[in-house]
């Protein structure tokens, strides 16, 4: 597995808050990559940068998403073992501002725990996991309560 990869999966990034379905964005948890590809209409493109897979997963897809003025690519990662959605990465297109981005994320997250410079982790309302990660650039990712096994 690549550093990258090692990074994204155990460090990851940062990501939004979510409603209260417990699942990201546009997309749901255990969704197909043909179901993502639809509910992003498009946007979302075929990754073939095996780096981005880690331990039970490929990021199969990646797309562009506004985070606030902030662009960012998010890459959404598809169990093995039946390539169903189970955790979406996201990393800011231009190095972004990492600072304004982990402050927004304890804004609507409250305090990390743990809350170290580098590595950062919250909680939702519904209980997934985000996490901040500011090593090379800063990384969000979000992962729901049944990771690995989404129904």
């Amino acid at each position: 597995m690549g550093l990258r990869a090692v990074l994204s999966t155990t460090l990851a990034g940062l990501v939004l808050a979510q409603p209260a379905s417990a699942h990201w964005d546009y997309t749901r948890w255990g969704m197909s990559v043909e179901e993502v590809k639809a509910a992003t209409k498009g946007k979302a493109a075929d990754n073939a940068d095996r780096d981005l897979d880690g331990n039970g997963f490929k990021t199969l897809l990646t797309a562009p998403h506004a985070w606030g003025r902030i662009g960012m690519r998010a890459d959404f990662r598809f169990r093995d073992e039946d390539g169903r959605l189970n955790s979406v990465g996201l990393r800011p297109l231009e190095g972004g501002d990492c600072d304004a981005i982990r402050a927004e994320l304890n804004k609507r997250h409250g305090k990390a725990q743990p809350d170290g410079r580098l590595i950062a982790k919250w909680r939702t309302k519904d209980g997934d996991e985000v996490s901040f990660s500011l090593i090379g650039t800063c990384r969000i990712e979000q992962i729901p309560p049944t990771y690995p096994n989404i129904p």
